[in-house]
């Protein structure tokens, strides 16, 4: 894969992140394949929005990890918050029958 190097005002480079997402006591929601695709779909619906890259994402039974690219006009808490809560958001206004047997106090 070639490195594509991007352009800005004072400088030219590339920028990648590792960010991992952890649930609330490290439940293991991603073990059920339609959370996980679900999660993944509004993550990549976000980072679309933000106008920055995802590369690689992948799912663990209590983790998910994001190599992001081109994310440099973000601040880091900035970008990582956004793409968890907007997930998380939708995840529990539309699909709220899926967690609960996972969170019961919902």
């Amino acid at each position: 894969m070639a490195n594509e190097l991007r352009a800005s005002g004072h400088t030219r480079g590339e920028t990648n992140l590792h960010l991992q997402f952890t649930p609330a006591y490290r439940r293991d929601i991603f073990s059920d394949k339609l959370v996980r695709e679900l999660t993944v779909a509004y993550v990549l619906q976000r980072s679309k929005e933000m106008k920055v890259d995802i590369a690689a994402i992948e799912c663990g039974p209590d983790h998910l990890h994001l190599f992001v690219k081109n994310w440099k006009n973000w601040k880091i808490p900035v970008l990582a918050g956004s793409l968890k809560s907007y997930s998380s958001r939708l995840m529990r206004k539309g699909h709220k029958h899926m967690l609960n047997p996972i969170f019961p106090a919902l």
